[in-house]
């Protein structure tokens, strides 16, 4: 993968993967040093020097708690790095990357120790034609499965209760359950916490 995104950032090729995430690293010291260790966790990365950030590529699926991982990164190298972590976004060309950037910086993103692709849906639930543009990065495969739709939209009218969403659904809780999972490593939401609900509600109501 070496120099592969940095090509695809100028739409000179299109890597064979189903999808990417990133990671935006802003700081002014101790960046390699980051780097490193967010390679540690994630494994195989690429890296990517754009504009003044340092943009780390990944294309496996990571749980793990990077928010408290940077507080504890910026307590032991006595620094102010920021970090923002971005959902799944589906290969097509690099504009995607390029709005998400731009959003990053206008909704002023880059003054936090911690973002996500949670920020960016937040930030777009009071633009309504940016968040109708956005909504196929953003939203990914949910926004194409009736299914899971139909899920979050019985979950609001069941105020979040999974066992009362479970029996108008005609589902199992468990299989609530594991779609709820699906739709959060989609959107990057957790729809059974209420502030991530809301972020949902408002987003969903602008597209």
């Amino acid at each position: 993968m070496i120099n592969v995104m940095q090509k695809y950032l100028t739409n000179k090729v299109k890597p064979n993967y189903p999808y990417y995430k990133f990671f935006i690293l802003n700081t002014s010291k101790y960046t390699y040093e980051i780097i490193d260790i967010l390679k540690d966790v994630i494994g195989e990365v690429e890296v990517v020097s754009y504009e003044e950030y340092s943009v780390i590529f990944y294309f496996n699926k990571i749980d793990f708690d990077f928010k408290s991982l940077i507080k504890t990164i910026n307590d032991d190298f006595y620094t102010d790095a920021h970090l923002f972590e971005s959902g799944k976004i589906q290969f097509g060309d690099a504009t995607e990357f390029h709005k998400l950037l731009d959003i990053y910086n206008k909704a002023g993103l880059n003054k936090y120790t911690y973002t996500s692709n949670k920020n960016i849906l937040a930030y777009l639930t009071s633009s309504k034609e940016q968040a109708k543009e956005l909504a196929p990065v953003l939203l990914n495969k949910v926004l194409k499965d009736e299914s899971l739709l139909m899920l979050i939209n019985t979950m609001f009218e069941n105020d979040l209760n999974i066992s009362t969403t479970a029996k108008n659904t005609y589902m199992h809780r468990n299989t609530v359950n594991y779609k709820l999972e699906q739709i959060k490593d989609e959107t990057g939401l957790d729809i059974r916490r209420f502030k991530d609900a809301v972020i949902m509600y408002e987003f969903l109501k602008n597209i």
